[in-house]
């Protein structure tokens, strides 16, 4: 009898370890997804950067997720090929930003004459549109190069625990400005997580490997 409750015993563990094993699999890595920049920012401004001939409505941003073999997590945008197209939409419609400035100051290419940029203290119409260039062309960069650092401050680090095909993400500290929900695995090995950003905006982010190697 003790025998036979001693087996019973030993088959109940061995199936409890198991189950465990496949449970906490080993996920660690590098991932990346992208989100679209007008799920992160308000209607009004991208309403507001269309009336500027600024669509932003093709704009991503990438996500970089890292998972260590301690169950650490960190999540953070990177904004490098973000630099890049917005740069590249702003260069190309220059002639319509610029075109909506003025309008917006009640004025138009053809009403600003030599007399009245003289009046405002340029040589002629064309000095004028130069400078309006310089100075647009000068804050571009400048706040693209502001962007690295700004993104950096908003990382989101924590722990994670995972379940069979589940991964729990659990953040750390005052890291609120998005709130990530349970994620699922694909036998693929892609994460899809759920996530809440702190104005109440619902994301869904597909997370593919970028490691090379990664023991399962």
């Amino acid at each position: 009898m003790r025998k036979k409750l001693a087996f019973i015993l030993s088959t109940v563990i061995i199936a409890a370890t198991t189950l465990t094993g496949c449970g906490e699999k080993n996920i660690s890595g590098e991932y990346t997804s992208t989100v679209n920049v007008v799920d992160l920012v308000d209607p009004e401004t991208t309403t507001y950067m269309a009336e500027m001939g600024i669509d932003i409505s093709s704009l991503t941003l990438g996500v970089k997720l890292s998972l260590d073999e301690e169950h650490n997590y960190t999540m953070e945008l990177d904004p490098s090929n973000f630099k890049t197209e917005f740069s590249d939409i702003v260069t190309n419609n220059m002639t319509a930003i610029l075109d909506n400035i003025l309008a917006a100051e009640g004025l138009s290419r053809a009403e600003l004459t030599n007399e009245r940029a003289q009046f405002m203290g340029y040589e002629s119409a064309d000095a004028f549109i130069t400078d309006l260039t310089n100075q647009m062309t000068a804050s571009l960069t400048s706040s693209m190069d502001s962007l690295d650092q700004k993104f950096k401050d908003e990382t989101i680090t924590g722990t994670y625990e995972v379940t069979k095909d589940s991964v729990i993400f659990i953040t750390s500290g005052d890291n609120n400005e998005i709130e990530l929900g349970t994620a699922t695995l694909a036998e693929d090995g892609t994460i899809t997580v759920s996530a809440t950003t702190d104005t109440g905006t619902e994301l869904s982010l597909t997370f593919n490997s970028t490691s090379t190697e990664k023991d399962k």
